[in-house]
Parts: C-alpha cells; sequence; structure tokens
C-alpha cells in the first residue's frame, strides 16, 4: 500500500526498552525520571523511569530504581529509541 504521493509505507521500527518492553520508537515524545509514587510516604528515595507518547499516554517502564539506576535506565532507554529514530528514512 502506498499513500497519496504513492510513496511506500515507512517501516516501524521497535525500541526495546532496558526491561525487555518494546514500543514504536516514532511515537515516543520524552523519557522522564520521576520520584517514585508508590514510596512517597517511605523514607528510601525511588525512582521511576516513564515514557510520555504522542498521544498523551504514559508507560512505566521502570520503578523502584535507585537514583543511578534510574539514570542509566532512562538513558539506555533515550539511546535506544534515538538509534530507531535514526535509522527511519
Amino acid at each position: 500500500m502506498c499513500d497519496e504521493n504513492h510513496n511506500p509505507p515507512r517501516p516501524v521500527l521497535l525500541a526495546q526498552m532496558p526491561n525487555g518492553e518494546s514500543f514504536r520508537a516514532d511515537i515516543i515524545d520524552a523519557v522522564r525520571i520521576v520520584e517514585d509514587e508508590t514510596l512517597i510516604d517511605s523514607d528510601l528515595m525511588r525512582f521511576a523511569v516513564i515514557l510520555h507518547f504522542a498521544d498523551k499516554q504514559t508507560h512505566c517502564i521502570g520503578a523502584r530504581l535507585k537514583a543511578r539506576e534510574a539514570k542509566t535506565f532512562a538513558e539506555q532507554a533515550t539511546q535506544e529509541i534515538n538509534a530507531k529514530r535514526t535509522a527511519l528514512p
């Protein structure tokens, strides 16, 4: 199937997240680190890594992470998303 200009459809590349889930790289708007809401009243400071999608939905790909773990997790996700986006024609 082609579009109205007779161009073939663009391939959809999936970005594999550090937790094993895969998402379309072209619809992810942002990767954020936020305080883990499940542990707000805890003495432990833990974080979650959240994906934000073009349709305004969010998805948690990592929770109850230490600060360094959350940073690494978010960096890996961002690198994978960017690599898939630049691979698109």
